[in-house]
């Protein structure tokens, strides 16, 4: 029998209209919902101005700040019920890394006319923290300017600055891009000129966040021997509190300077990931898992703008956190528990290369062949509602429908992501479980924003992206709405319930880059 046209578009739009009616009675249970109450925006809020407050200096991984935030979250799983899940009966997975911090013994010295001083680190001057530093100089300085050498300026110029220190000017000079002042350039031509070290002069009053910027400690992870300390050939180089450095001016060609800096101080520094778990309530499927993931480090310092050195990470992660920490709430409330065990998983070094997750998957706490899904979230630009979600790589493998079904549950539909080329599915720590072969996935609003336009929506995005990502400016902002973020932890909570009504482990997509991958492990249990 044919069908008329409008009999069809009745029968889509029918279909179409009562699919969210029956993802909602499968999953809006009374209990789900009761559970799903347990999200609040107040508490989401809460968690973002903590781990975003400026007393946790950016929470750079194997920094004391991370070391704070790591704490915090383990109090909240605790405080919620969620139960430890690292070693030891912690909510812990150690991660170790050599963190190397400037020699605060290193000297300056500086004679300027018939004045003598010994400047006093931290306060006249900073040095970069280097396990290997160069030798002790002893030199006249000369002044060359912004120590730009390039094809429209050249501060070089008529100076000799051969086995001298040049004393430069911060940055670059007003009208010139800020590139031009890139201290690595600056470096080149220091050596070129056969300068034996840079003294950057900056002014004083940011010097207290130049001089935490500068001398921040560095981490790197551990893998076999500590770094070696001792003295290299490298160009010795330190700034200098303008007003310590004033004397150099006044002096001119007679000012002589002494540099001495010493190596860093090298420690063995746990920065670990923090993990949890809702033991799940089926015989069989308890013993399978699904594990939600968010990276709990930021970048720390960065050169001062305007006086703030501290880059926040309010959105990037601390949103992705508190979404976790939000979501892990509500599964210790459910009644009765999920059927599979839930795990929530925050992992360190992201800004790095993925540390913390690669760290996982080598030394998985839960097997990676009975973990059927990974759900990262990473910085969910929430601060305005959206109709929709971007559930990138879902469509990748059977946890498409079960996803899909989440979202028509609390009236969100699939957005695609809008800049494939950018390839953002390679860009977070999902790709890292997708790799030892866990089907996952990430998760972020998407640019169906109320009363906004989409193209609008994604032109905001990219606006804050150039503007604020990883910089000063990502930081708590007045318009946020938290009842979006809350949205966001909804999806996440009923996405995992949807996916735990399946009884088969999920796969990849027959063809699917991580399809022999997964095969793998679930051939070798591992």
């Amino acid at each position: 029998m044919r069908l008329s046209l409008s009999l069809v578009v009745f029968i889509v739009a029918f279909n179409l209209a009562g699919s969210g009616e029956n993802a909602k009675a499968v999953l809006l249970t009374p209990s789900n919902r009761t559970a799903l109450s347990a999200i609040s925006a107040e508490t989401i809020r809460a968690h973002i101005r903590f781990l975003s407050d400026d007393s946790l200096r950016g929470r750079d991984t194997g920094s004391d700040g991370y070391h704070i935030a790591a704490r915090y979250a383990a109090a909240q799983f605790e405080r919620v019920g969620a139960k430890p899940a690292g070693e030891n009966g912690t909510y812990f997975q150690s991660v170790w890394v050599y963190r190397t911090s400037a020699n605060p013994r290193s000297s300056v010295k500086l004679t300027a006319g018939d004045q003598e001083g010994q400047w006093v680190f931290g306060k006249d001057f900073a040095c970069a923290a280097a396990a290997n530093t160069a030798p002790l100089i002893s030199a006249e300085t000369v002044f060359v300017g912004y120590g730009i050498k390039s094809n429209d300026r050249d501060d070089y110029e008529g100076i000799d600055a051969k086995a001298k220190v040049v004393v430069m000017l911060d940055g670059a000079p007003e009208g010139m891009p800020a590139t031009a002042g890139r201290m690595m350039s600056k470096t080149r031509a220091a050596r070129d000129a056969g300068a034996v070290g840079i003294v950057v002069v900056v002014d004083s009053k940011d010097w207290t966040a130049w001089s935490e910027y500068y001398s921040r400690p560095r981490a790197a992870l551990k893998r076999g021997e500590p770094p070696q300390t001792g003295r290299t050939g490298s160009l010795p180089t330190i700034i200098a509190n303008a007003q310590s450095a004033a004397p150099i001016a006044k002096a001119g060609s007679s000012a002589k300077i002494e540099i001495d800096l010493l190596p860093g101080v090298v420690e063995e520094i746990d920065s670990p990931n923090v993990i949890a778990k809702v033991e799940g309530s089926d015989p069989k499927l308890k013993n399978e898992y699904v594990i939600y993931t968010a990276h709990l480090d930021h970048i720390g310092l960065s050169t001062p703008v305007d006086g703030d050195h501290i880059c926040n990470g309010a959105l990037d992660n601390a949103s992705g956190t508190a979404v976790l920490l939000s979501v892990a709430e509500a599964y210790a409330k459910l009644k009765p528990a999920p059927k599979r065990t839930m795990v929530f998983l925050l992992v360190m070094g992201e800004e790095r290369g993925f540390w913390g997750s690669n760290h996982y998957v080598r030394n998985p706490i839960f097997p990676l062949s009975k973990t059927t899904a990974n759900i990262n979230i990473d910085m969910p630009a929430a601060w305005k509602m959206s109709r929709s979600m971007i559930v990138n790589g879902s469509e990748r493998s059977s946890l498409k429908a079960p996803v899909e079904l989440g979202l028509q549950a609390v009236d969100l539909v699939v957005d695609k992501d809008p800049w494939p080329s950018k390839r953002y599915f390679y860009r977070s720590d999902q790709i890292v479980f997708a790799r030892a072969g866990v089907p996952a996935f990430y998760m972020e609003p998407g640019f169906k924003w109320v009363g906004m336009a989409e193209k609008a929506a994604m032109d905001e995005f990219e606006e804050w992206e150039r503007a604020r990502y990883h910089q000063v400016g990502d930081e708590m902002l007045p318009h946020w709405d938290y009842q979006a973020f809350r949205k966001v932890a909804d999806a996440a909570f009923i996405i995992g319930q949807s996916i735990n009504r399946d009884t088969k482990l999920a796969s990849w997509n027959e063809g699917d880059e991580f399809e022999k991958a997964r095969k793998e492990s679930i051939a070798q249990g591992k």
